[in-house]
């Protein structure tokens, strides 16, 4: 082989060597979704991430980047594998088509990487459940509407200011033991009307059982509402929010700090119920959700 070819081939090399590698990003979420689910986006990268950004309907979300569970943190000549998690979730009112879901990602090489994901909006059906309560919880009297109104515009106005740093993690905590009396979404009859869907999951639990934290947060709401009762809700930063209601009891205030697990107060009956148990709700930047997907490994339907 001549020289000269010798140069070519290591010209070559050299020019192929000095093209970078295309940069791994992946975007792991659901490829179908239906009405009132809560579902997970993580997005990662093997070799690192600087930023990550989330397009997704008319908001926009920077999820903190965070090292991925068996990274290593030594000092290695590539940086550690990290990942960004983002809840997100659709009303019970969304209809049936597609939704698209724009990530932005820097790497942390400095490369820059875009990806569109397709959600497709599959309908479900929920069951009915019949009810008897008291005739004021279905028809307000004046005094009683005055109330209810006035402590929606409270719920409503605390809703506006949450904190931006997500404090949560998946599974969340199951707030108490007991089993699901009534679920998610069900269309609710009370003493033969119909009213809105079930708004949240309903546990069995005796009146003075302990009701935990679903996960670390502020608390936003801690009040007797009149359809709610003894009624608790956390800000858990990045747009997530949990409802626990018909507390006998409430053991925190507004404005406070509460870890995973902490007990926010315990089981009871009131406001509008047919016995004791525990409401347990969720809302995900501003749509209410099931909760109970909340409590399954990276909060994933089943």
């Amino acid at each position: 082989m001549t020289y000269r070819s010798i140069l070519g081939l290591v010209v070559v090399f050299c020019l192929l060597a000095a093209v970078p590698a295309r940069a791994e990003v992946s975007v792991s979420c659901p490829d179908t979704v239906s009405p009132g689910q809560p579902f997970l986006v993580r997005v990662s990268a093997p070799e690192g991430l600087a930023a990550v950004r989330l397009q997704w309907r008319d908001r926009t979300v920077e999820p903190p980047v965070r090292p991925a569970p068996g990274a290593s943190s030594g000092d290695t000549k590539t940086a550690p594998a990290t990942r960004a998690d983002v809840l997100l979730g659709l009303g019970l009112d969304e209809k049936p088509g597609t939704l698209s879901l724009r990530v932005r990602a820097t790497t942390a090489a400095g490369a820059r990487v875009a990806v569109l994901r397709t959600l497709r909006v599959v309908p479900k059906q929920y069951p009915e459940e019949r009810l008897t309560v008291k005739k004021g919880f279905v028809h307000l009297d004046e005094k009683a509407l005055a109330r209810h109104n006035k402590e929606k515009a409270m719920v409503h106005e605390a809703m506006e200011h949450l904190d931006a740093a997500p404090q949560w993690s998946c599974p969340f905590v199951r707030p108490v033991p007991g089993k699901v009396l009534s679920v998610f979404g069900m269309r609710r009859v009370f003493n033969g009307e119909p009213r809105s869907p079930h708004s949240g999951v309903d546990f069995r639990g005796a009146v003075g059982t302990s009701v935990h934290a679903a996960a670390a947060g502020r608390v936003l709401v801690a009040d007797d509402l009149y359809f709610a009762g003894n009624c608790v809700y956390i800000d858990h930063g990045q747009g997530v929010v949990t409802v626990y209601a018909h507390l006998s009891r409430i053991d925190v205030r507004p404005g406070q700090e509460v870890a995973a697990g902490q007990v926010l107060g315990k089981v009871g009956a009131t406001g509008r119920v047919t016995g004791p148990h525990l409401h347990f709700g969720a809302f995900v930047y501003g749509e209410l959700v099931d909760p109970e997907v909340l409590l399954n490994p990276d909060c994933a339907a089943r």
